[in-house]
């Protein structure tokens, strides 16, 4: 029996010239299949919505030609015998209809809505509620909308004129909603600092008529105005000499030294100067924490006069009284 030689022994084995190659094969890309949202089963029509350069993607929607007729003037139109469209559906063929401009989550949610499905959403985020308005508007079918619109609306009013909800004023507007628009322009008055004149949507339209815009801001500067010019007024009182002021308004040394301390209150609470970085409500909530200045400024002695009228005015009562009118002014105009 032969011994094993060591491995180290083993004699090297030729290698060999050929080189084994594997052919590559060729891969073939296709274009993705679109997500199919079938609305309706027996549905006569394909919606194919939105395009690839948006986030929401394309999406396949299937729906009744005969529902969207019923509530859009406008889908009546395009699906009407005057259009290929129109056409195709009058033979019995399953049709498509391509709107690629349009926010595809908004309009299959829209579809739900129109086809009376079970699965229409309670609450809605913001923006696919403002895109919902926005295709309500654009194929006239608002109406149809109108308990669902109601509905998803009433879960955002309570956030109505905080950053970031300004768009509930474009939506409350296409939706055709004049109670819940109404309180959305008196919060907005109240409580943004943002220039109408300037206002935008998410998308960049503007879906708002410039003349709502620049009432609105012409009513927020008349509010700012008139609660600065009762605040003036306390000032006025108290100032001998003023229009507003009368005997019994003289005062002595240290009562008139407690206006520019008046002043100074209302500096630090920054009322004053008028500006439009602070919202109505801001200079409102900083007037309530205003407190009463002192009654004699150090080191000056009160007379013994019996006409003085700014050692004992109550600013505070006064102040008071600046802000109940200027709420009194808002609920006149948005009751």
């Amino acid at each position: 029996m032969a011994t094993p030689e060591p491995a180290d022994m083993i004699p090297p084995q030729p290698v060999s010239s050929t080189i084994s190659i594997t052919p590559v094969v060729p891969i073939i890309e296709t274009a993705p299949e679109l997500e199919l949202c079938t609305i309706d089963d027996n549905g006569d029509l394909i919606l194919v919505v939105g395009n690839n350069n948006c986030n929401e993607g394309i999406l396949e929607i299937r729906v009744s030609s005969k529902v969207l007729t019923l509530a859009s003037s406008v889908f009546k139109v395009m699906l009407g015998p005057s259009f290929a469209e129109g056409n195709g559906l009058h033979s019995g063929e399953l049709c498509r209809l391509n709107l690629p401009e349009d926010n595809a989550a908004a309009m299959a949610v829209l579809c739900q809505v129109l086809h009376f499905h079970r699965n229409v959403p309670v609450e809605i985020h913001l923006k696919r509620l403002y895109g919902i308005a926005v295709l309500c508007d654009k194929y006239n079918c608002v109406s149809a909308v109108s308990f669902a619109s109601t509905v998803w609306i009433s879960r955002w009013m309570e956030e109505a004129g905080t950053p970031g909800r300004d768009s509930l004023l474009t939506i409350t507007y296409l939706l055709n909603k004049p109670v819940e628009f109404t309180k959305v322009t008196k919060e907005l008055i109240m409580k943004s600092t943002s220039s109408f004149s300037t206002f935008e949507t998410d998308d960049g339209f503007d879906f708002l008529p410039t003349l709502v815009l620049l009432l609105l801001e012409e009513e927020r500067n008349a509010i700012r105005i008139s609660m600065h010019h009762l605040i003036g007024r306390v000032i006025n009182t108290t100032v001998p000499g003023t229009e507003d002021s009368s005997p019994r308004y003289r005062s002595c040394t240290a009562g008139v030294l407690r206006v520019p301390m008046f002043y100074q209150d209302m500096y630090k609470l920054n009322v004053m100067p008028i500006s439009s970085c602070r919202s109505i409500v801001q200079e409102l909530d900083a007037l309530r924490t205003f407190s009463e200045p002192a009654a004699i400024p150090p080191g000056v002695q009160k007379p013994s006069c019996h006409v003085c009228h700014l050692c004992t005015l109550n600013y505070k009562d006064m102040v008071k009284k600046a802000i109940l009118k200027t709420e009194i002014i808002n609920e006149r105009l948005y009751p």
